[in-house]
């Protein structure tokens, strides 16, 4: 990725993506971060918890995925294939809090079907103009 950012296709892909075929990705492609359990524990990508994904599955562009991430089971095997940035619309810039769905809209029809987990990461960069409201984030597609 180069360092400029094309927001006019970050915008216009924006919740392209509808809540059932997030929910119909979500069976699929599971939400993970690359962290530990605690003390002892190995280092690698960890499934969100079942209550968050609960949650998320319920309300798929309400729930922030990232805001209060919970490991929950270590996925071996994921490898990096592609980091995709994607549009945050955000009311507080204290707090983003971007949903699953945000990065969905801005994966590719062939992103989607190579995809088994999705990492966002923490990273963000306001849209100049935006007032504190639209930040574009960076996402780690995993195959």
């Amino acid at each position: 990725m180069g360092n400029k950012i094309d927001t006019k296709v970050l915008y216009s892909n924006y919740k392209r993506t509808s809540s059932d075929e997030i929910r119909e990705l979500l069976s699929r492609i599971l939400i993970v971060s690359e962290t530990h359990k605690g003390k002892g524990s190995v280092v690698g990508y960890y499934t969100a918890d079942k209550d968050t994904m609960e949650k998320i599955r319920k309300n798929p562009r309400g729930i922030s995925h990232t805001f209060d991430f919970k490991p929950d089971e270590l996925v071996d095997g994921l490898k990096e294939f592609k980091r995709i940035r994607f549009l945050v619309k955000s009311s507080s810039r204290f707090f983003l809090k971007p949903d699953i769905g945000e990065v969905f809209d801005q994966m590719s029809d062939d992103d989607k079907k190579q995809t088994k987990a999705v990492e966002t990461l923490t990273d963000s960069v306001e849209i100049d103009g935006s007032e504190g409201e639209h930040f574009v984030c960076t996402a780690i597609l995993l195959k």
